[in-house]
Protein backbone atom coordinates (compact mmCIF):
# COMPACT_ATOMS: atom_id res chain seq x y z
CA UNK A 1 0.00 0.00 0.00
CA UNK A 2 2.60 2.36 0.92
CA UNK A 3 5.15 2.43 -2.59
CA UNK A 4 2.47 4.46 -4.23
CA UNK A 5 2.88 3.09 -7.30
CA UNK A 6 -0.14 5.48 -8.90
CA UNK A 7 -2.03 5.42 -11.86
CA UNK A 8 -5.43 6.69 -13.25
CA UNK A 9 -7.95 5.77 -16.21
CA UNK A 10 -10.81 6.78 -17.42
CA UNK A 11 -11.83 9.09 -20.09
CA UNK A 12 -12.54 12.62 -18.31
CA UNK A 13 -10.22 12.91 -15.70
CA UNK A 14 -8.95 15.69 -17.85
CA UNK A 15 -10.69 18.96 -16.11
CA UNK A 16 -10.16 22.65 -17.19
CA UNK A 17 -6.24 22.60 -18.48
CA UNK A 18 -5.35 19.97 -15.11
CA UNK A 19 -3.69 16.92 -17.23
CA UNK A 20 -4.24 13.49 -15.56
CA UNK A 21 -1.17 13.67 -14.38
CA UNK A 22 -1.37 15.98 -12.13
CA UNK A 23 -4.48 15.01 -11.29
CA UNK A 24 -2.58 11.34 -10.06
CA UNK A 25 -0.17 13.52 -8.59
CA UNK A 26 -2.90 15.49 -6.18
CA UNK A 27 -4.61 12.20 -5.36
CA UNK A 28 -1.34 10.22 -4.31
CA UNK A 29 -0.45 13.08 -1.99
CA UNK A 30 -3.52 13.14 -0.47
CA UNK A 31 -3.49 9.06 -0.27
CA UNK A 32 0.25 9.70 1.39
CA UNK A 33 -0.99 12.39 3.69
CA UNK A 34 -4.27 10.75 4.81
CA UNK A 35 -2.43 6.81 5.40
CA UNK A 36 0.04 8.62 7.29
CA UNK A 37 -2.57 10.57 9.66
CA UNK A 38 -4.27 7.12 10.11
CA UNK A 39 -1.14 4.99 11.07
CA UNK A 40 0.30 8.10 13.11
CA UNK A 41 -2.28 8.26 15.11
CA UNK A 42 -3.87 4.87 15.30
CA UNK A 43 -0.69 2.55 14.92
CA UNK A 44 1.83 0.96 18.10
CA UNK A 45 3.89 4.48 17.95
CA UNK A 46 1.46 7.62 18.48
CA UNK A 47 2.62 10.86 16.27
CA UNK A 48 1.75 14.07 16.79
CA UNK A 49 1.25 15.43 13.35
CA UNK A 50 0.46 19.25 12.74
CA UNK A 51 -1.88 21.11 10.93
CA UNK A 52 -4.82 18.39 11.19
CA UNK A 53 -7.38 16.70 13.59
CA UNK A 54 -8.51 13.13 13.57
CA UNK A 55 -12.14 12.49 15.51
CA UNK A 56 -13.13 8.70 15.97
CA UNK A 57 -15.91 6.43 16.56
CA UNK A 58 -16.69 4.78 20.08
CA UNK A 59 -14.76 1.98 19.18
CA UNK A 60 -11.62 4.13 18.00
CA UNK A 61 -11.77 4.08 14.18
CA UNK A 62 -11.24 7.15 12.77
CA UNK A 63 -14.16 8.78 10.99
CA UNK A 64 -13.19 12.29 9.88
CA UNK A 65 -9.58 13.48 9.65
CA UNK A 66 -9.48 17.72 8.68
CA UNK A 67 -6.36 19.26 7.34
CA UNK A 68 -5.41 22.70 7.51
CA UNK A 69 -2.33 23.68 5.14
CA UNK A 70 -1.15 19.76 6.17
CA UNK A 71 2.66 19.43 4.64
CA UNK A 72 3.63 15.98 3.75
CA UNK A 73 7.07 17.39 4.21
CA UNK A 74 6.36 17.77 7.88
CA UNK A 75 4.63 14.44 8.56
CA UNK A 76 8.19 12.68 7.21
CA UNK A 77 10.11 14.95 9.72
CA UNK A 78 7.70 14.18 12.90
CA UNK A 79 7.79 10.64 11.58
CA UNK A 80 11.24 10.23 11.12
CA UNK A 81 12.23 11.56 15.01
CA UNK A 82 9.71 9.28 16.36
CA UNK A 83 11.58 6.40 15.01
CA UNK A 84 14.88 7.45 15.92
CA UNK A 85 15.69 7.63 12.15
CA UNK A 86 17.30 11.12 11.02
CA UNK A 87 18.10 10.49 7.64
CA UNK A 88 17.29 12.86 4.79
CA UNK A 89 18.09 10.58 2.00
CA UNK A 90 15.72 7.35 1.21
CA UNK A 91 18.33 4.77 0.90
CA UNK A 92 20.32 5.52 3.99
CA UNK A 93 17.44 5.23 5.84
CA UNK A 94 16.69 1.56 5.12
CA UNK A 95 19.90 0.78 5.89
CA UNK A 96 19.64 2.94 8.95
CA UNK A 97 16.67 1.12 10.03
CA UNK A 98 18.21 -2.70 9.52
CA UNK A 99 21.08 -1.59 11.34
CA UNK A 100 18.98 -0.63 14.41
CA UNK A 101 16.04 -2.78 14.23
CA UNK A 102 12.52 -1.12 13.85
CA UNK A 103 10.01 -1.71 16.47
CA UNK A 104 7.09 -0.47 14.21
CA UNK A 105 7.08 -2.06 11.10
CA UNK A 106 3.89 -0.31 10.03
CA UNK A 107 5.08 2.84 10.65
CA UNK A 108 8.06 2.76 9.00
CA UNK A 109 6.82 1.67 5.65
CA UNK A 110 4.79 4.85 6.30
CA UNK A 111 8.17 6.90 7.02
CA UNK A 112 9.63 4.82 3.50
CA UNK A 113 6.71 5.55 1.37
CA UNK A 114 7.02 9.81 2.14
CA UNK A 115 10.61 9.42 2.29
CA UNK A 116 11.13 8.39 -1.19
CA UNK A 117 8.53 10.78 -2.42
CA UNK A 118 10.96 13.37 -1.65
CA UNK A 119 8.83 15.58 0.05
CA UNK A 120 10.06 19.27 0.46
CA UNK A 121 8.55 21.93 2.44
CA UNK A 122 5.94 23.93 0.41
CA UNK A 123 5.93 21.64 -2.34
CA UNK A 124 1.93 20.39 -1.03
CA UNK A 125 -0.03 21.93 1.22
CA UNK A 126 -3.68 20.13 2.10
CA UNK A 127 -6.80 21.88 3.28
CA UNK A 128 -9.90 20.23 3.86
CA UNK A 129 -11.74 17.09 5.27
CA UNK A 130 -12.36 13.66 4.50
CA UNK A 131 -15.06 11.26 5.93
CA UNK A 132 -14.69 7.50 6.37
CA UNK A 133 -17.15 4.96 6.85
CA UNK A 134 -16.45 1.38 7.31
CA UNK A 135 -18.13 -2.17 6.34
CA UNK A 136 -19.94 -3.95 9.42
CA UNK A 137 -17.41 -6.88 9.48
CA UNK A 138 -14.20 -4.24 10.16
CA UNK A 139 -16.37 -3.77 13.57
CA UNK A 140 -13.34 -3.55 16.42
CA UNK A 141 -10.27 -4.15 14.16
CA UNK A 142 -7.06 -2.04 14.62
CA UNK A 143 -6.05 0.71 11.70
CA UNK A 144 -3.42 -2.01 10.88
CA UNK A 145 -5.87 -5.24 10.23
CA UNK A 146 -7.82 -2.87 8.78
CA UNK A 147 -5.35 -1.99 6.03
CA UNK A 148 -4.82 -5.64 5.63
CA UNK A 149 -8.19 -6.34 5.27
CA UNK A 150 -10.12 -8.15 2.84
CA UNK A 151 -11.95 -4.82 0.88
CA UNK A 152 -13.72 -6.17 -2.33
CA UNK A 153 -15.94 -3.96 -4.30
CA UNK A 154 -18.99 -5.59 -2.24
CA UNK A 155 -17.30 -4.94 0.91
CA UNK A 156 -15.71 -1.21 0.63
CA UNK A 157 -14.22 1.34 2.88
CA UNK A 158 -16.52 4.62 1.68
CA UNK A 159 -14.56 7.98 1.60
CA UNK A 160 -16.23 11.23 1.41
CA UNK A 161 -13.74 14.03 0.36
CA UNK A 162 -13.84 17.99 0.71
CA UNK A 163 -9.84 17.80 -0.12
CA UNK A 164 -7.70 20.47 -1.64
CA UNK A 165 -3.75 20.85 -2.40
CA UNK A 166 -1.92 23.50 -2.98
CA UNK A 167 1.94 23.87 -3.14
CA UNK A 168 4.97 25.34 -5.39
CA UNK A 169 5.00 21.47 -7.72
CA UNK A 170 1.49 22.09 -8.53
CA UNK A 171 0.30 24.81 -11.62
CA UNK A 172 -2.46 25.87 -9.71
CA UNK A 173 -4.82 24.31 -6.80
CA UNK A 174 -6.50 21.28 -7.26
CA UNK A 175 -9.89 20.88 -4.99
CA UNK A 176 -11.67 17.11 -5.40
CA UNK A 177 -14.78 16.65 -3.79
CA UNK A 178 -17.34 13.38 -4.27
CA UNK A 179 -17.83 10.30 -2.77
CA UNK A 180 -15.53 7.26 -3.36
CA UNK A 181 -15.28 3.29 -2.65
CA UNK A 182 -11.87 1.98 -1.22
CA UNK A 183 -11.17 -1.64 -2.17
CA UNK A 184 -7.78 -3.62 -2.35
CA UNK A 185 -7.04 -5.88 -5.12
CA UNK A 186 -4.89 -8.62 -4.49
CA UNK A 187 -3.78 -7.84 -1.32
CA UNK A 188 -1.41 -6.00 -3.49
CA UNK A 189 -3.33 -2.66 -4.56
CA UNK A 190 -5.91 -0.33 -3.39
CA UNK A 191 -8.48 1.16 -5.95
CA UNK A 192 -10.10 4.20 -4.99
CA UNK A 193 -13.71 4.79 -7.79
CA UNK A 194 -16.25 7.45 -7.48
CA UNK A 195 -19.66 6.05 -6.09
CA UNK A 196 -20.80 8.74 -8.88
CA UNK A 197 -20.00 12.10 -10.32
CA UNK A 198 -17.45 13.88 -8.32
CA UNK A 199 -15.80 17.46 -8.99
CA UNK A 200 -12.19 18.53 -9.62
CA UNK A 201 -12.13 22.54 -9.09
CA UNK A 202 -15.96 22.61 -9.31
CA UNK A 203 -16.24 20.62 -12.91
CA UNK A 204 -18.06 17.49 -12.95
CA UNK A 205 -16.31 14.06 -13.82
CA UNK A 206 -17.61 10.92 -14.32
CA UNK A 207 -16.17 7.52 -14.12
CA UNK A 208 -12.48 6.48 -14.05
CA UNK A 209 -10.41 4.85 -11.13
CA UNK A 210 -7.32 5.78 -9.27
CA UNK A 211 -4.45 2.84 -8.52
CA UNK A 212 -1.67 2.72 -6.06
Amino acid sequence: MYTSVFAASGENLSVNYISPKEINETMGVIVDTVTAAFVANYGKTKVELPSMAISSTERGLPTRVSFFLADPASFTRNISKALNLDNTDFFSAIFSSINSGVSDPLLSAVYYSLLSKNYQTGDYLISGTILIDYPDNLDNLSIDEIIRATLTDENPIILRSNLSVYGARLFQPVSIAGKFTLTAEDGTHIVIKPVSDYTINDDTVSGGEFRF
